[in-house]
């Protein structure tokens, strides 16, 4: 995939499945992360964990769908392949839901981002995503994009 061939489809993707969670317990939003760390996770001595327990905390540049007060956000996050992906990308659309007081990250929901010379956010998508069946009325297209610094891959984990 050429870095250059982003998509503004995210949004469009987004906004649908977003829709109408503007004052809902889901919080979508571009976010700069600050740290990531492994976690004890508080288990019953009968239960088999399959997943590690992580704890973020990002910056939110911009919300995209919900609400949410403050400038920084604490997540919890899981996953069953060890260090979160999104962990390893600066900027990140999140999708994180409340439940009971706290904020979950919606797990492996995310999207790496890109500042552009015009100051938008732009991600790489998948080339089956945009020819997906679902998505063949849809009258986004590829542009190429100028990159405020190149964008990068993760080469491996981060940390934090």
């Amino acid at each position: 995939m050429k870095l250059r061939q982003l998509v503004p489809m995210l949004v469009f993707f987004l906004a649908q499945i977003c829709e109408g969670a503007e004052n809902s317990k889901y919080f979508v939003f571009v976010g700069e992360k600050i740290s990531v760390k492994e976690v004890q996770p508080e288990v019953d001595e009968d239960e088999i964990l399959f997943d590690r327990q992580f704890l973020a905390k990002y910056r939110i540049l911009e919300p995209f769908r919900g609400t949410y007060e403050g400038a920084e956000i604490e997540f919890t996050a899981f996953d069953h392949y060890g260090y979160p992906a999104f962990a390893n990308y600066k900027h990140v659309l999140l999708f994180v839901e409340l439940h009971e007081g706290k904020y979950y990250h919606a797990k492996y929901q995310f999207n790496p981002l890109f500042k552009t010379k015009d100051g938008r956010w732009a991600g790489p998508y998948d080339a089956y995503d945009y020819g997906h069946e679902f998505n063949r009325q849809t009258t986004i297209k590829p542009e190429p994009i100028d990159f405020a610094k190149p964008p990068r891959q993760p080469d491996g984990c981060l940390g934090s």
